[in-house]
């Protein structure tokens, strides 16, 4: 990301300016939509944590016959909205 759009020199450069009352605007009109509404519903299913406990090991087939076995490994998700 450039620092200023004056500095704006390959492409793929790009500049970001905050801009409140665009993205409450924005906002706004997105949260009517059924696209939006449907968003918000999955980001709330994939947030709740899950009830069921996930396995420590499994196996699937391949097409061979061969067996292979899976491990799980610790996962640590991180992010803001």
């Amino acid at each position: 990301m450039s620092p200023s759009h004056l500095e704006l020199d390959r492409t793929g450069d790009f500049y970001l300016a905050a801009n409140q009352g665009l993205t409450t605007d924005r906002l706004n009109a997105g949260i009517q939509t059924t696209k939006f509404k449907d968003f918000a519903r999955i980001a709330n299913e994939w947030a709740r944590k899950s009830k069921k406990k996930l396995l420590k090991e499994m196996q699937i087939q391949a097409d061979d016959g061969e067996v292979i076995k899976l491990k799980a490994s610790p996962i640590t998700l991180t992010g803001a909205w």
